[in-house]
């Protein structure tokens, strides 16, 4: 959200003065920031919780989670588990920002964006 935080504020710079556009910037929690970028674009945060990008998005989450914060001893995934983990990275990172940009009126085909959209899906080779 970094480049498109800094042209919402290039377009109108009041914006910067908002709690809002404060928490999209601080190291608030994961939700709070995807709310306040919602608020801030004058889109209601239920909406996109019910998107399924919010959904592969959690689920994405949870695995981040389950790995950097571990509740058991060991963290193990299957060779065919990383490929599908890996992938749905590159989709839900990918409909993610597109999701967030179109809120904002950004064009959701920014570069970064498009390049995670044409970068080849990951196969496992036998």
């Amino acid at each position: 959200m970094g480049h498109a935080t800094f042209v919402l504020a290039e377009i109108n710079s009041e914006i910067t003065t908002t709690e809002d556009f404060r928490k999209i910037q601080s190291t608030a929690p994961f939700d709070d920031r995807i709310e306040a970028w919602c608020r801030l674009c004058a889109h209601p945060p239920e909406s996109f919780r019910q998107t399924k990008n919010w959904s592969d998005l959690s689920k994405l989450r949870q695995q981040r989670n389950r790995y950097v914060h571990p509740a058991e001893s060991t963290y193990s995934l299957g060779i065919d588990e990383i490929v599908n983990v890996l992938n749905q990275c590159r989709d839900v990172v990918r409909g993610t920002l597109e999701y967030l940009r179109n809120i904002a009126s950004l064009d959701p085909y920014f570069s970064y964006v498009k390049k995670i959209k044409t970068a080849p899906l990951i196969k496992k080779v036998t």
